[in-house]
């Protein structure tokens, strides 16, 4: 139920064509059709899946007045459209904004469209309206963020099964040397409440990882993730939240320190003599718990700039190089306290990529999560993958020998069964869709 933004994707390009490819459970292609937007002067927002259809959302100006509609049409599992329908109406300038974007709750039951609207300099507005399976209106409104672009980025995003929203964003501050102060700023918009509610969280503190996802279990808003603290032995702490939204003005949280027991396991051996430590692990994903709990999910990563200069050309030339480390995965109670936590053991590098075939892929189901990711950012890769079950074992590493000199697309893949998981994968130039079967 958490969507991450990866990069604003802004209006425009107005002659764009979307194709869409529908295949079967086995990977067979069935159909394909090129998809318009509702109306001439529309263009496509996104396309989703929900309620087992594909959902295509279009926008465009309200000709009367200020302002943006924005419309959704099905398109089911033949290829077959169903007529245009109006989603919501946002009162938002059309040059100003950024697509909208569809973020879906944990049963996939419910959805909420968002759109970011930049006003200047010095301003924000997110638009947002949520609907259950029925396309029920649940909950509709705006935040108004009082930083520009330059100084704010929203970040993460979540809805409940309620149509509640969260966002959680970053507000940075520059000082008086090149470094920059960064806080973090949740959001919260209840249904059925017109009032946003506005925390900083831990700003006394040097967050380096924080995630949100709603326990709708017990109606409240989990906040989790990592930050420096000094009082550590290893200098870095778990903090865990359950913030009552409804009720509660401001989260409690609780934060447990990570001692020196802990050190050498989450290091872990590979990244034992390079700069990841426990302060540069980002919080990936919050699987919520019954109880009150959670698991949550950090991935290590930092970036190396450096740059040369080049006699041939008389240039300078630079080079990013990206580096991503272990995995952390750690059990925690409804009181903070660490209950198991261990470590997939990885060590990914790649230059100016971006680290797109970095990082690493999960499946989850009842009994255990399988971790798959890439060990050789080339064409002698192989893929390799391990489990962690509910008592926080580790499985030995195994190899994907079906997957050898093929190269994982980590972040673009998507769960579709309890066992199975489709990702596109590169072979050499080409592109392909896989499907595994743990």
């Amino acid at each position: 139920d958490v969507y991450k933004r990866q990069s604003k994707d802004k209006v425009g390009f107005k002659h764009r064509r979307t194709k869409l490819r529908y295949y079967s459970h086995d990977l067979v292609k069935q159909w394909q059709l090129e998809i318009a937007p509702s109306f001439l002067d529309a263009e496509i927002d996104n396309v989703s899946f929900f309620n087992g259809r594909i959902m295509v959302v279009s926008s465009r100006p309200i000709k009367e007045g200020e302002g943006l509609e924005l419309y959704y049409h099905f398109i089911n599992n033949t290829g077959e459209m169903n007529g245009n329908h109006l989603l919501t109406r946002f009162n938002a300038n059309r040059s100003d904004r950024e697509k909208s974007f569809i973020v879906q709750s944990a049963s996939k039951g419910v959805f909420a469209v968002v759109m970011n609207e930049v006003k200047g300099n010095d301003e924000q507005t997110v638009h947002f309206a949520s609907f259950s399976s029925d396309m029920n209106l649940l909950n509709n409104g705006t935040i108004d963020i009082p930083w520009g672009p330059k100084q704010y980025e929203n970040r993460t995003f979540s809805v409940s099964e309620k149509g509640d929203l969260a966002l959680l964003g970053n507000q940075s501050e520059k000082l008086r040397s090149p470094k920059k102060k960064v806080f973090n700023y949740l959001y919260v918009a209840a249904a059925g409440d017109s009032v946003i509610t506005s925390n900083k969280i831990l700003p006394n503190r040097n967050v380096k990882g924080i995630g949100i996802a709603f326990n709708n279990f017990r109606d409240k808003l989990v906040l989790a993730g990592m930050h420096t603290d000094n009082r550590s032995t290893t200098g870095a702490a778990v903090f865990y939240g359950l913030f009552d939204f409804r009720s509660e003005k401001e989260p409690a949280m609780v934060s447990t320190l990570i001692e020196a027991r802990y050190n050498q396991k989450l290091r872990g051996e590979r990244n034992r003599n390079t700069g990841i430590g426990l302060a540069n692990y980002n919080l990936e994903r919050i699987i919520v718990l019954n109880d009150g709990g959670a698991v949550i999910v950090s991935e290590g990563s930092f970036t190396n700039e450096y740059s040369y200069y080049d006699y041939f050309t008389n240039t300078y030339t630079q080079t990013i190089e990206y580096v991503f480390g272990n995995i952390v995965i750690m059990a925690i109670a409804p009181d903070g306290t660490i209950i198991w936590s261990n470590i997939v053991e990885k060590m990914q590098v790649s230059v100016n990529d971006e680290g797109s075939l970095s990082s690493f892929s999960h499946l989850l189901n009842s009994e255990e999560m399988v971790v798959f990711f890439n060990t050789d950012i080339s064409r002698r890769n192989k893929v390799v993958y391990t489990t962690v079950d509910k008592l926080g074992e580790l499985s030995k590493p195994q190899l994907l020998p079906t997957l050898d000199g093929l190269l994982l697309v980590p972040r673009s893949g998507r769960q579709v069964s309890a066992t199975g998981y489709v990702i596109p994968v590169y072979n050499r130039k080409k592109v392909f869709l896989a499907k595994i079967e743990f």
